[in-house]
């Protein structure tokens, strides 16, 4: 009889079957999915700005227009991973603007899994859980679910790329075998996602690049072994991407991901370049009011090559002054932080209290500085230093330093570097855990 009730109590739940760090995760991970399906809900985000232009083309694209602009127009000004994404659902759903939102919760919740399943690679349990808490409850993160921007689909790309590749990489340790026939399903896996991330942002390729980094780190005595690594996710990836680039010759007549490469270029190198987001200036051929890389007086194909060209003289007739613009575009990189709370409120279809609206910048710029402090701290404290430096930390290490070469080289922009916040919360976590032990050791004995 007593066996009979113990298979009935509450104590044979799927809760009470896990152990302590699972139930913390469980618990993490549903905070996790009730802020941000609870943000979405309450926000009801109107798309604005380049948002719009996201839903727009995913509209098109799923009532079969193709990849098209206002005119009719083949086009390629943006990147077609999100709006081609969203378009997927809208095949299936009715189009509203709730849809992106909910899609993005759903993202949103499996990259605070991921970032769980990244840090067990390099941390401890009790750090790694403190990790995932860090992102589950970035109000940033958070704001960006309810908006139409690339930040939750591109977030999930680039931490899964960071999986696939630290199972690679653990796996090979663990069991002894380097050799490529012993991953090449993973392998494969890492160029299919690093395909689809560069379509949705090319600047994925930092990602990509920090992997190979983190190949020839861990197995540094075989350059054979570590090519093919390298060359079957590079094919991969290349087999994803190129049919875009030739749609784009095709269609635009540009072999480029996306036509704009040449304006934002143009941003980051013109003689008035403040190292921030700016109108693009004026130039000979391009119609002063008209949308970048389209307008009267070019096609993309034509604008885009306008710009880049221009870009380019700018650089070589005054190479010192793009030199003196890197601090500034570093500053603008991570300084500003409004942008979360705009692109997600400004528009929103429900009156939003203004204390709220008053509270949200000072919650997401203070949170990011903490973040950043303790970012600082990860790489001051030499316990924690090793991890990032040696072994698989090194591709977070890597991205992070190519992310803010990347827009060195282009300009800085407030919203360029969300994407970097969940690996922000793993090198943070590292930080909190080595004071936590610090503390601990430095403490007299009782």
């Amino acid at each position: 009889m007593y066996a009979a009730l113990e298979k009935t109590t509450p104590r044979s739940s799927f809760f009470h079957r896990l152990n302590t760090t699972q139930r913390y995760l469980v618990a993490i991970v549903f905070l996790a999915a009730l802020l941000r399906f609870g943000w979405v809900l309450y926000a009801q985000t109107i798309p604005g700005s380049d948002f719009t232009q996201y839903e727009l083309l995913a509209r098109r694209l799923a009532e079969g227009q193709g990849y098209v602009d206002e005119a009719g127009e083949a086009t390629a000004f943006y990147a077609i991973g999100w709006p081609f994404f969203l378009s997927l659902f809208y095949r299936v759903f009715e189009p509203t603007f709730i849809i992106a939102g909910l899609i993005n919760s759903f993202m949103a919740t499996a990259s605070v899994i991921l970032t769980y399943a990244i840090s067990r690679f390099l941390l401890d349990r009790r750090t790694a859980l403190i990790a995932t808490l860090l992102v589950a409850i970035n109000p940033t993160l958070i704001l960006y679910t309810s908006t139409h921007g690339t930040e939750s689909l591109f977030i999930l790309q680039m931490l899964l790329m960071a999986w696939l590749a630290m199972r690679v990489l653990m796996g090979s340790e663990t069991t002894g075998r380097h050799t490529i026939g012993a991953h090449p399903v993973e392998l494969i896996l890492i160029g299919v996602v690093a395909g689809l991330a560069i379509l949705t942002r090319p600047v994925a390729i930092c990602m990509l690049a920090s992997i190979f980094i983190g190949f020839y780190v861990m197995d540094r005595h075989d350059l054979r072994r570590n090519f093919l690594k390298i060359s079957l996710i590079t094919v991969t990836a290349a087999v994803i991407v190129v049919p875009w680039a030739v749609r784009n010759t095709v269609a635009v007549g540009a072999t480029t991901l996306q036509t704009s490469s040449g304006v934002v270029l143009w941003i980051g190198h013109n003689p008035q370049a403040t190292g921030a987001l700016m109108p693009p200036p004026h130039i000979p051929g391009i119609n002063a009011g008209a949308r970048p890389g389209a307008g009267p007086n070019a096609t993309e194909a034509e604008a885009n090559a306008a710009y880049t060209s221009a870009a380019i003289d700018s650089f070589l007739n005054n190479p010192f002054r793009a030199l003196t613009l890197v601090p500034r575009k570093m500053f603008e990189l991570w300084g500003g932080h409004r942008h979360a709370v705009s692109h997600s409120t400004r528009k929103s279809e429900r009156a939003i209290p203004g204390v709220i609206l008053d509270i949200l910048p000072i919650l997401t710029q203070g949170y990011l500085v903490l973040l950043l402090l303790l970012v600082i701290a990860a790489f001051g404290i030499k316990q924690s230093l090793m991890r990032w430096l040696k072994g698989s930390g090194v591709i977070l290490t890597g991205t992070f330093v190519g992310w803010n070469v990347y827009h060195a080289m282009n300009f800085g922009s407030g919203r360029y570097h969300v994407p970097l916040e969940p690996i922000l919360a793993i090198f943070a976590a590292s930080a909190i855990s080595a004071i936590i032990l610090t503390t601990k050791n430095s403490a007299p004995n009782s």
